[in-house]
């Protein structure tokens, strides 16, 4: 079972091509977004994974994919006039990890052969997408593990990523809604749709993992998509960007939530405070870090909520807590409050530490507040006063 494969103890980082670039991309922008990560400093704090996603076939004029004589899938010649193989050889060259993607009605009795292909050009990850072909939970428990067995029956170290395939959340139930054998046979599993450059779709990515962050540990994550932090897609709909302050409350949520953290935007020409934003150490190694749970919403106040994430010591007994405070309102600031009894924490005067500011902002007596305007959210660390240190140690990322 994918569980046992001693993959992604940690949420998977990376890039992958969709959000931007849809199916218009080639084997140039590949290259020179691997060469990015690893150039721009991206690669040194974790993002380590080059995915390709939809638009790697090569396509008959009616839209269907094209095998050649033997049966295998054909990648797009004109995208890739030196074949995948070399394509996968750059990238694990500059010491990155290879992703690929996978259509599940496409390989439908073909998995085996479909497999072997890309096996043959050295795949580290595969998303497997099930394009809403069946909201069947037994059709789709089949065709999960199916792929799991086959996958595990390489021998080659694979993180098997489950698209659309059975483990969406209670929002989105139509699509197969939650089963057990999600965490057995998957590395992540989509939990929420397909997202698009909107607050709302961000909005509703977040709101699939409320009262899920039990589901999720070491080789398994729940996973509400790639990042659409500085994302400008000009193919996209409906090409509204996220505002600098609503792309970093993204990034804190999906920090708090444990979520695989994988960029959806050209990183070639992003903005400084996007890179800025992507590249905070502290947010990333609190999204990477586990103390027995992945994070969840602790409260709902109104407009307000507070979403937490023990870092240090246990969920029952933390002895360091993230927190993100977040103000949902459309148009009004709003005074947001944490106290730390909700937090678990067995005394009442503790340090917090501002994740953005990088600083220690004092000491406070039971509770933290601050006043946050709409869409924008505050991440800070909670930790005991008699604790000066504070900070914790990843063994990796």
């Amino acid at each position: 079972m994918c569980e046992d494969n001693g993959l992604a103890l940690t949420p998977p980082m990376g890039w992958a091509t969709w959000l931007h670039f849809r199916n218009d991309w080639n084997e140039t922008i590949i290259k020179e977004t691997a060469q990015y990560l690893k150039s721009s400093g991206l690669f040194d704090l974790g993002y380590n994974r080059v995915n390709l996603d939809g638009g790697w076939a090569a396509l008959y004029t009616n839209g269907s994919w094209i095998r050649n004589s033997t049966g295998y899938l054909v990648p797009d010649p004109n995208k890739f006039p030196n074949g995948m193989k070399s394509l996968s050889d750059f990238v694990h060259g500059l010491g990155l990890y290879f992703g690929h993607y996978a259509s599940a009605p496409v390989s439908m009795g073909n998995e085996e052969k479909d497999i072997e292909l890309y096996i043959s050009w050295g795949i580290d990850s595969l998303k497997v997408d099930a394009l809403d072909m069946s909201r069947n939970a037994n059709f789709t428990f089949e065709t999960v593990q199916k792929w799991s067995q086959l996958l595990n029956a390489t021998g080659r170290k694979i993180i098997y990523s489950n698209c659309h395939m059975g483990c969406m959340s209670k929002m989105d139930e139509r699509r197969g809604g939650w089963h057990p054998w999600c965490r057995q046979l998957t590395n992540m599993w989509r939990v929420s749709k397909d997202i698009q450059n909107s607050w709302a779709d961000v909005m509703h990515g977040i709101d699939t993992l409320v009262g899920i962050g039990d589901q999720a540990g070491p080789g398994n994550w729940n996973d509400a998509d790639f990042m659409e932090i500085g994302n400008n897609c000009p193919l996209c709909y409906p090409n509204l960007p996220l505002s600098n302050i609503e792309g970093r409350t993204h990034f804190n949520l999906w920090c708090i939530t444990s979520q695989p953290l994988i960029i959806g935007t050209d990183i070639r020409n992003m903005s400084l405070y996007t890179f800025e934003t992507l590249s905070n150490k502290e947010a990333i190694q609190i999204n990477q870090a586990w103390a027995g749970f992945a994070g969840d919403r602790l409260s709902v106040n109104g407009t307000t909520e507070i979403w937490t994430k023990p870092t240090k010591g246990s969920l029952k007994v933390p002895t360091e807590v993230a927190v993100v405070l977040f103000n949902r309102d459309n148009n009004n600031s709003q005074e947001i409050m944490v106290m730390f009894d909700q937090l678990n924490l067995p005394e009442d005067s503790y340090i917090v530490y501002d994740i953005w500011m990088h600083k220690e902002v004092g000491v406070f007596q039971s509770s933290y507040k601050v006043t946050l305007m709409p869409h924008e959210s505050a991440f800070v660390r909670v930790y005991s006063s008699k604790n000066l240190s504070g900070y914790f140690c990843l063994t990796s990322l």
